[in-house]
């Protein structure tokens, strides 16, 4: 029972010390970045979204859906549209601060 006992111990330790040296390494892809962001994407099916991609100096507007990807439009940067946010447009992050202020300002009586 002890063999098995320190032969499963070996394993595990041996997998935690292959995810910490693969973590220390890191993907072999890493140098061969390409500086591409996603701005935005909307739903227009259940499994099709058009997306606005900006790749350099440059946004792709490309159509998505399960099986394939199209370039729709090829467009120049524009600061001006990423500055400007809709009146009644809210991130999650300002709905769940405003969620967790409402829950922390309104007490609740458990005694009841």
């Amino acid at each position: 029972m002890l063999q098995i006992t320190l032969a499963l111990l070996f394993v595990l330790g041996l997998m935690f010390f292959a995810a910490w040296a693969f973590k220390r390494i890191g993907p072999a892809t890493s140098a061969n970045k390409i500086p591409m962001k996603i701005l935005g994407g909307l739903n227009v099916g259940n499994r099709e979204r058009v997306m606005v991609i900006e790749v350099g100096d440059q946004w792709l507007v490309l159509g998505v859906t399960a099986s394939n990807i199209n370039n729709l439009a090829t467009l120049p940067k524009q600061e001006s549209l990423l500055q400007v946010t809709p009146a009644n447009h809210s991130s999650f992050q300002d709905w769940l601060q405003r969620t967790i202020e409402k829950r922390v300002t309104t007490p609740t009586d458990t005694n009841t």
